[in-house]
């Protein structure tokens, strides 16, 4: 098809260096753009700039100002395809010649666009082989890791399984010294797993990074796995109750960070206010998929339930550090619980719960008196009753009970009387 298209062999090399940028600086103070491409291809600047005004005046190359690029599209992919399938380590080292910013942002802008031609396709999954990414190694680089990125937003399901060939069988250890790539891998999962034949491979290994946390970012890995058990802001189209089975696998046989990161998903998903940062979505060549939303209350309270079930569970773990946050997680969870109409859930699990300190006694009456000023409309009159109750238990009402409240942190509720 490209032979039909340009049948001189040296115009055809001549607009294979031009597809490798999205546009091309060719006049003015970008003119290096193109004299670094002509380079590449080992064609002389005057026959390089004069080829490429030729085929602009067949319609081969669109001209925007300083800048020139190849159009259509579609041939602009299979060119640069066509180059990266042959000069796949000259394509890489090419990009370090390049102006910094507006010109390596066309050569990752081209990337991505191999996504739209089935022969570009097989180019992507090539550069996505043990051949070019042989361990985490070659991920362990900025470079590197941003080639994967465009690559990822590209082809999803390529990216992945060359991801947990990557990944997954590397220990916590090395992962932690893992930086300067983790921005980008970390980016390329938070796009995968919008798709549901992508997600629970994307989901288990943000599990692995954020086990081997080492960003302060909010939207690390442990930030965007939790995020995955958000009920309304989950980004990604699977239906919660099915991502909840992630939950239940960690839980079984998951180390104790890995149960205490389920539980701060958990915690996620019981919250009154969400919020996600936006745009990650839009990166790709292709939209993404609908983010799931509950549609009815029935919904939610499957949710609930089932993920109330799992903190039962984790507040019977064998290590107190795993108990211990699960109760945190039910105490805090508390006003949300009421707030989706689960008061009883709520009551039944505070009337037993084994309180193990000062603080979380003092949580707990804290909780309880939250739900009493700002969730009583959803009270019936023997839920309110039982939570007083509970309050008033907890409270005590001896001289030292007294002296220990009012000496000691207060509560919410201390502050009111």
């Amino acid at each position: 098809i490209l032979e039909v298209f340009l049948p001189d062999p040296k115009e055809r090399l001549v607009l294979q260096g031009l597809s490798l940028l999205k546009h091309v600086g060719f006049e003015g103070e970008v003119i290096n753009e193109g004299k670094i491409l002509a380079e590449f291809v080992q064609v002389p600047w005057p026959e390089f700039s004069n080829i490429v005004n030729q085929v602009h005046r067949r319609g081969l190359v669109g001209k925007r100002g300083r800048y020139r690029y190849v159009t259509p599209d579609l041939l602009a992919s299979w060119l640069a395809a066509d180059i990266w399938n042959a000069r796949t380590d000259d394509v890489r080292q090419l990009l370090d010649k390049l102006p910094p910013n507006g010109s390596r942002d066309a050569f990752f802008e081209r990337i991505k666009d191999l996504s739209t031609d089935s022969r570009a396709q097989m180019v992507i999954r090539s550069l996505l082989s043990e051949a070019n990414f042989r361990s985490i190694e070659q991920l362990d680089n900025e470079t590197s890791s941003k080639i994967f990125y465009m690559l990822t937003l590209a082809d999803p399901q390529s990216s992945l399984s060359a991801m947990e060939r990557l990944i997954g069988g590397v220990s916590v250890e090395r992962l932690r010294s893992f930086t300067r790539g983790r921005r980008n891998v970390v980016n390329a999962l938070n796009y995968v797993k919008w798709f549901k034949d992508t997600f629970f491979g994307a989901a288990r290994l943000l599990l692995v990074l954020a086990e081997a946390e080492n960003e302060e970012y909010s939207n690390n890995a442990t930030g965007i796995w939790t995020g995955l058990f958000r009920l309304r802001l989950s980004g990604t189209e699977v239906p919660l109750l099915d991502r909840i089975r992630l939950l239940e696998e960690i839980i079984e046989t998951g180390s104790v960070q890995r149960r205490i990161l389920a539980l701060k998903a958990i915690a996620i998903t019981m919250t009154l206010h969400e919020i996600r940062s936006f745009g990650i979505e839009t990166e790709g060549p292709r939209p993404v998929p609908p983010e799931w939303h509950p549609r009815t209350f029935g919904e939610i309270w499957e949710v609930y339930r089932k993920e109330l079930q799992l903190v039962d569970k984790l507040m019977q773990d064998a290590d107190p550090r795993v108990s211990e946050e699960a109760r945190r997680v039910l105490l805090d969870s508390s006003r949300a619980i009421v707030a989706v109409g689960l008061a009883d859930e709520l009551i039944n699990r505070l009337d037993v719960l084994d309180i193990k300190s000062e603080k979380e006694r003092r949580d707990l009456r804290e909780s309880i008196r939250l739900i009493l000023e700002y969730e009583q409309e959803k009270l019936k009159g023997d839920q309110r009753y039982k939570l007083i109750e509970l309050e008033e238990k907890h409270t005590g009402a001896t001289y030292r009970d007294r002296l220990r409240r009012w000496v000691g942190q207060w509560s919410f509720g201390d502050w009111s009387i």
